[in-house]
C-alpha cells in the first residue's frame, strides 16, 4: 500500500513538473536603473530566485525572468525595492537610504501587493533603516509605530498591544495560548513567544494595524506584526557587525550567501547577543542576574526548481538564556535589586519552513507552505524580590524565628510550545476582469506547562497542565478594478477544536503533606467567521485614498483553575469591528501615511472572578469570561521628507482613544468593586516619534531621534498608571566604501520609564497596634533600559 502511494506522489510531481514547462512564460526586462536625480546607477545587484545580475556604467541591464516574479534591487546606500516582473523595465528609480518608495512590496491580502497600493494601515522599517539605527532587536524599534505598544515582565518583549488590544500576560491560569496580536518571522508563528525578534541581517518589518484574522486566523485579532528576514541571492554577499557598549554589551552578527549550484541559492546567518541587563543584585553581589544571553542561526535555501517551479527552505535556531531579576520592593531608580533566588526567562527555539511556489499552472499560481516550531521556555522569578534579611529590618521586622515560616516565594512554569501548520492556496485572473484567491489552513497546537510555586490564587502549588489546539480554515478572495477603484473582499471560516488537561499538587498544612487536586479533562469547539471589504481609489499617481470594513476574532478557552464550577470554566470568542479610511502619498520627496480607525469589541475577554459555592465566602476564584464590550477609535500618522540632499525628517503618531464598558471584579474572597468605565488598559492617548537623518556625500552620517508616549493603566484591575515619557537617541558615523563605523547612544536623557506595573500587597509591614505583618496594596513597577552607549563596526561584501 505504501509503495503504491509513494508512485502515485511520484507520478503527480512529474505531471506537475511536466505541465508547468508547458505553461511557462518568461520575459525578457531591458531597462536602466538610476538615482532621484536620474543619474545611474552601476553595480546594483538585480536578481530573482536563483537568477541575477549587475547593472552597467550606463545603469542599463537585461535579465529574463518568469513573468509572475518578484525582481529585487540591491545596493549600498540605497533602500532595496522589490517590482513585479511586469512592472520592472525602462527606468527604475533608486531612493536613498530611509525614505520609501513606492516600489516597496508587503506581504497583504493573500500574496506581495506594493505598500502604496495596500488599503491597511502599515507601519514599515525597511532594511537601510534599520541598519541605520543600530538596532539587534524589535524591542528597540517598538516606539517609532504608530499605536504599538507592549507589557514588560519578560526579558524581552512577548506580549504586545495594537491600538489597545492585546494580552499582558501568560501566567498559569490565565487560560488557552491565544493571543491578539500575531507575531510571525518568515512565516513562522511565534504569537505570545516574541523574545525571538533579532534583527541582523533582516530585510524588512510590516506592523498591521486592525483586524488580520481573514488572512492569518485568530491570532490576528488586533493585528500583525510580520518580520521577513533576508532572502538568497545569486551572487555571493555577506555583511558581518561586531558592537561594544556600556552594560558590557557585546554583539556580533554574520551573514552570508549566494550560489550553491545551479538554480540553487542559499543566505547563512548568525548573531550573538551578551549584555549584563542593567540591574546590580546587592545580596548577592552580582551585575548580571538580569542577563542577555542570546544566540540565533537563520540558514535559507532557494531552489528554482523549473522556470513556474520553486522551493524555498528556512530554519531558525534560537537559544535565549536570559536571567530574569528586574523588580525591587522599593522601586528604586538605581536598579537595585535585593532578590535571593536566581529568576530565568529563557527560550530555546528550533523552527522551519517549506515553501513551495507554482506560476503559471494551467492559468492558475499555486501556493504551498508548511512550518513547524519547537520551543522550550522557562520563567521562573523570585516572587517577594528580597530576602531574610532584607525583611528583618525595619519596617517589617519579620523573623523566621518567631513566624516559624520564611517570607520566601519563587515561581517557576517551564513551557513547551510545538505548532505545525499546512497552507494550500489557489489564485488566478479571471479574463482580466477580477482576481481570485482560494485557500485551505490546517495547524496543531500543543502546549504543555509544568508550573510550581504560588498558583491561581493560592489554590494550586504544583500544576502540570496540557493545551492541544486543531485549527482549520478555508478562505476566499477577490479583487477586482474598475478604472482607478480598486475593490477586494477576504472571508475565512474557522473551527477551533481547545481539548484541556491537568493534574495539580496543593499543601495541605493540616497534613503535612500534599493532596492531590481534581483532575480536569475537557474540550471545546468554537467556529469563526471573518472578513474584510476594503476599497481604493488612486487619485493620481503621487496619491491613493481607502476605506475599509472588517471583522476579527480571538478564539475562547479553558480556564485553568481545577476548582472551578462547570459554567465557569469555559469562555467564548471575542469579536472585533473595524471601520477604516486612509490615504498614502508617494513622491520623490515626500511618502506619507494618514488612517482614521474605529473599532467595536464584542464579549471582550477580561479576568473577572465569581462565588462558586452560594455561602461559602472562600470559593472565589481568578478566571476569564466574557464580562464587556469596549470601543476603540483613533489615527495613525507617519511621513518621511526629504528636506534637501542627504537630510530626511521622519515622523510618526498614534492618536488612540478606548473605553472599556463597567464589569464586577473580585478583589478578594469577599469584597467586589466595579471596573471598567474608563480607558483601556495599555492603551496610551498618543505616542509619538520625531527623527532627523543626514548622510553626506563625503561618507560622514548622522541620526537623532525622539519618541514619546502618554501615561497609561497597567491593568484593567486596578487604576493605576505609567507616567509619560520621552526618550532621545543618537547615532554618528562615518562610512567608506563598504566599511561603517559609529557611535551610538539610546535614552540619552537617562529617563526612568515604567514598562509594567502591578498592585498588590507584597511587603509584610509589622503591624505594631494588632501585633501582625499587614500587606497593604502598593504599586510597584518595572523599568524600561536606562541610558547605554556604545560603537559599531559593520563590513559589507
Amino acid at each position: 500500500m505504501n509503495s503504491l502511494k509513494s508512485k502515485i506522489q511520484t507520478m503527480v510531481v512529474c505531471f506537475l513538473l511536466i505541465t508547468s514547462q508547458l505553461f511557462s512564460a518568461t520575459i525578457t526586462i531591458n531597462g536602466k536603473v538610476v538615482d532621484e536625480n536620474n543619474n545611474p546607477i552601476s553595480e546594483v545587484n538585480i536578481y530573482s530566485g536563483t537568477i541575477g545580475t549587475e547593472s552597467q556604467i550606463d545603469g542599463s541591464f537585461t535579465l529574463t525572468v518568469d513573468d509572475q516574479s518578484i525582481v529585487s534591487y540591491s545596493h549600498i546606500g540605497f533602500n532595496d525595492i522589490s517590482i513585479k516582473a511586469s512592472s520592472s523595465k525602462g527606468i527604475i528609480k533608486m531612493k536613498p537610504s530611509i525614505l520609501n518608495g513606492k516600489e516597496i512590496i508587503v506581504n497583504a491580502e493573500f500574496g506581495n501587493q506594493y505598500l502604496f497600493d495596500s488599503p491597511s494601515s502599515i507601519s514599515l522599517l525597511n532594511n537601510k533603516e534599520l541598519e541605520f539605527r543600530n538596532e539587534n532587536h524589535f524591542q528597540n524599534v517598538i516606539d517609532v509605530i504608530p499605536n504599538l505598544n507592549f507589557s514588560s515582565g519578560t526579558s524581552r518583549p512577548r506580549y504586545f498591544q495594537i491600538r489597545g488590544i492585546g494580552e499582558r500576560s501568560q501566567y498559569t491560569g490565565e487560560g488557552a495560548p491565544n493571543f491578539s496580536v500575531g507575531y510571525m518571522i518568515d512565516g513562522i508563528d511565534f504569537s505570545g513567544i516574541g523574545m525571538t525578534g533579532m534583527l541582523f541581517d533582516t530585510k524588512q518589518i510590516e506592523v498591521f494595524k486592525g483586524p488580520q484574522s481573514s488572512i492569518y486566523g485568530p491570532n490576528a485579532m488586533a493585528g500583525l506584526i510580520n518580520i521577513t528576514t533576508a532572502d538568497p541571492t545569486p551572487f555571493y554577499t555577506g555583511k558581518s557587525l561586531i558592537s561594544i557598549g556600556s552594560d558590557n554589551l557585546q554583539t556580533y552578527g554574520l551573514a552570508f550567501g549566494g550560489p550553491i549550484v545551479n538554480n540553487l541559492t542559499f543566505r547563512l546567518a548568525f548573531q550573538k547577543h551578551n549584555q549584563d541587563g542593567f540591574r546590580e543584585n546587592v545580596y548577592r553581589n552580582l551585575t548580571d542576574t538580569n542577563k542577555r544571553d542570546e544566540i540565533f542561526y537563520r540558514a535559507k535555501l532557494h531552489w528554482t526548481i523549473t522556470p513556474n517551479i520553486s522551493l524555498t527552505t528556512s530554519n531558525i535556531l534560537a537559544n535565549l538564556n536570559n536571567g530574569y531579576d528586574t523588580w525591587a520592593v522599593d522601586n528604586n531608580v538605581d536598579f537595585i535589586t535585593y532578590s535571593d533566588e536566581q529568576g530565568m526567562d529563557s527560550q530555546k527555539t528550533n523552527a522551519s519552513t517549506v515553501k513551495l511556489d507554482f506560476s503559471n499552472f494551467f492559468g492558475a499560481n499555486a501556493f504551498y507552505q508548511y512550518t513547524s516550531s519547537n520551543n522550550e521556555m522557562e520563567h521562573s522569578y523570585d516572587g517577594d524580590w528580597a530576602n531574610n534579611d532584607y525583611w528583618l529590618e525595619e519596617p517589617y521586622n519579620f523573623d523566621p524565628g518567631l513566624t516559624y515560616w520564611e517570607y520566601k516565594f519563587y515561581d517557576k512554569t517551564i513551557r513547551d510550545r510545538k505548532v505545525d501548520s499546512h497552507e494550500l492556496r489557489i489564485s488566478a485572473d479571471f479574463a482580466n476582469i477580477f482576481s481570485y484567491t482560494f485557500g485551505y489552513y490546517l495547524s496543531k497546537t500543543n502546549e504543555t506547562d509544568d508550573a510550581s510555586g504560588w498558583l491561581l490564587g493560592g489554590a494550586a502549588d504544583m500544576l502540570n497542565s496540557e493545551f492541544i489546539l486543531n485549527n482549520r480554515a478555508i478562505y476566499t478572495q477577490i479583487s477586482s478594478q474598475i478604472n482607478q477603484f480598486n475593490y477586494t473582499l477576504n472571508l475565512r471560516s474557522e473551527t477551533q477544536n481547545t481539548v484541556y488537561s491537568s493534574t495539580g499538587l496543593i499543601f495541605d498544612w493540616d497534613e503535612n503533606d500534599y493532596m492531590d487536586l481534581p483532575k480536569i479533562k475537557n474540550d471545546i469547539n468554537h467556529s469563526f467567521l471573518g472578513g474584510k471589504f476594503a476599497i481604493s481609489y488612486e487619485v493620481s499617481k503621487l496619491a491613493n485614498v481607502f476605506a475599509s470594513v472588517s471583522k476579527g476574532y480571538k478564539a475562547g478557552g479553558i480556564n485553568q483553575n481545577p476548582n472551578l464550577s462547570g459554567n465557569s470554566r469555559f469562555y467564548d470568542p471575542e469579536y472585533n469591528t473595524n471601520f477604516e479610511v486612509g490615504a498614502k502619498i508617494n513622491s520623490d520627496f515626500v511618502s506619507a501615511n494618514i488612517t482614521f480607525f474605529s473599532m467595536s469589541r464584542t464579549d471582550q475577554q477580561v479576568q473577572i472572578s465569581s462565588q462558586q459555592e452560594d455561602g461559602n465566602p472562600n470559593s472565589f476564584y481568578f478566571y476569564t469570561s466574557n464580562a464587556s464590550n469596549g470601543t476603540n477609535t483613533g489615527a495613525e500618522f507617519d511621513a518621511k521628507l526629504k528636506l534637501m540632499d542627504g537630510l530626511i525628517f521622519r515622523t510618526s503618531v498614534g492618536i488612540l482613544k478606548t473605553q472599556i464598558d463597567a464589569y464586577d471584579f473580585w478583589i478578594d474572597d469577599s469584597t467586589m468593586t466595579i471596573l471598567g468605565n474608563r480607558e483601556q488598559a495599555m492603551a496610551p492617548l498618543y505616542n509619538f516619534a520625531l527623527g532627523l537623518n543626514y548622510q553626506h556625500a563625503s561618507g560622514l552620517f548622522a541620526d537623532i531621534e525622539l519618541t514619546g508616549k502618554d501615561e497609561y493603566y497597567f491593568s484593567d484591575s486596578h487604576n493605576q498608571k505609567s507616567d509619560a515619557y520621552q526618550l532621545l537617541n543618537l547615532t554618528a558615523g562615518y562610512s567608506y566604501d563598504k566599511w561603517s563605523i559609529s557611535l551610538w547612544g539610546k535614552n540619552i536623557l537617562d529617563k526612568r520609564y515604567a514598562t509594567r506595573g502591578f498592585y498588590f500587597g507584597n511587603e509584610p509591614i509589622w503591624n505594631e497596634e494588632e501585633g501582625n505583618h499587614d500587606n497593604p496594596d502598593k504599586l510597584y513597577v518595572s523599568y524600561g533600559d536606562p541610558l547605554h552607549f556604545g560603537m559599531t563596526v559593520k563590513y559589507q561584501f
